[in-house]
């Protein structure tokens, strides 16, 4: 007999827990996202070379170049503000990178890589990375989210 009680009182504090959990979630209106590090860039050629910008999870930017096998130059250039961040975020995962498929080569490749804790998603196609004219229909959302992010970093370095 004594079961019942005790069972019901269990069930019970577990769900108010669960709930207290939930709705503080809910009253921040916060919402989490996995780390997230996205990647924007193009090369390729007859040299071989890439360059490109990398957002860490840390929200740094990083400007880049190299070669497939090392990474030659790495400066950060700047820290996107954390609004603008979560904003981006809230875009890219709204946009289901998950069911995009974008997979094209050329001579010249661009490459936007989300890699959101341990999965990656890789989007390629031919181009310029600064180009808007190459950019696919189906990734064009998620490249633009990406894009107005990382433009006023490309426009300060191309100014130098």
């Amino acid at each position: 007999m004594m079961k019942i009680p005790i069972l019901a009182a269990t069930v019970v504090l577990t769900a108010a827990a669960l709930s207290g959990c939930c709705s503080c979630r809910e009253s921040t209106g916060e919402r989490v996202f996995p780390r997230t590090e996205i990647t924007y860039s193009s090369g390729g050629g007859v040299s071989g070379l890439s360059t490109g910008y990398t957002i860490t999870e840390d929200r740094h930017v990083l400007k880049w170049s190299g070669n497939a096998a090392e990474v030659k130059k790495v400066d950060t250039v700047g820290q996107v503000p954390e609004p603008k961040y979560r904003d981006m975020l809230e875009d890219v995962y709204n946009l289901h990178p998950d069911t995009i498929r974008q997979m094209e080569t050329g001579n010249m490749t661009v490459a936007l890589v989300i890699t959101a804790n341990d999965v990656t998603y890789r989007y390629q196609w031919a181009g310029l990375y600064y180009r808007d004219d190459a950019v696919p229909e189906n990734v064009r959302p998620l490249r633009n989210v990406v894009w107005d992010v990382l433009r006023p970093y490309y426009e300060e370095a191309s100014r130098q």
